[in-house]
């Protein structure tokens, strides 16, 4: 139910991963973490929830007229 609302929100599916370990499973661990990595490598840079640079500038602006 998780992943279906955080794709409905537009996290691309396979950005997230759960998994149900124990901390004697360090090397299930790091198998895991290593898919995980590589996975979000080939997905590249994320499509959705990434700011515009142009909503990023128009907040820069909006603070320092605030300063003034």
């Amino acid at each position: 139910m998780l992943k279906s609302l955080l794709e409905y929100l537009g996290l691309e599916k396979g950005r997230l991963q759960l998994a149900w370990l124990s901390s004697a499973e360090a090397e299930r661990f790091v198998k895991i973490a290593k898919e995980t990595i590589e996975l979000v490598r080939k997905l590249g840079p994320a499509k959705k929830l990434v700011k515009k640079k142009f909503a990023t500038e128009r907040h820069r602006k909006t603070q320092k007229n605030n300063e003034k």
